[in-house]
């Protein structure tokens, strides 16, 4: 069981390499300035680079967490903070796939469709274009998983 869960991890994360790389599935597909002031959902780049801790609660719509991580990554990556946005989405995916497969392990006792599931979570289309999707989904989705892992 463990096997098959790193091993469905190490697919997702191969595929979505792939996916960002080579068939150009990425947040920016141009110029990151440009998606980063399009996202109604962000602070504006140049409030939270001059002052992160101030600008967090600047609109009650905005998610705080959310701009937050958002505010870290400008700090760590000031040439393309959207890039490296990507690169944690596909990490968390990575861990939904495996936290999904000891969810599912635990509770189909039917080994072929544990594995039949495990499989179509790997491979799932929405887990890789939400991994290049600049909003906030991927990161909801990873806590609700969070949860039910943590309850299972």
């Amino acid at each position: 069981m463990k096997t098959k869960i790193l091993l469905a991890g190490l697919i997702h994360f191969i595929i979505a390499l792939i996916y960002r790389h080579i068939v150009g599935l990425s947040i920016t597909n141009g110029n990151w300035i440009d998606t980063w002031e399009s996202m109604w959902q962000a602070i504006p780049l140049n409030q939270l680079s001059e002052s992160p801790l101030t600008s967090i609660y600047y609109f009650h719509a905005q998610p705080p967490v959310f701009n937050t991580l958002l505010a870290t990554l400008v700090k760590l990556a000031p040439n393309n903070p959207l890039g490296l946005l990507q690169t944690v989405y596909i990490l968390l995916g990575v861990v939904m796939v495996m936290m999904s497969g000891v969810i599912i392990y635990h509770l189909i006792s039917r080994q072929i469709v544990a594995d039949i599931l495990l499989f179509i979570i790997t491979l799932h289309a929405s887990l890789f274009i939400y991994e290049a999707y600049e909003l906030q989904t991927h990161l909801t989705a990873f806590l609700v998983i969070c949860v039910i892992f943590c309850l299972v």
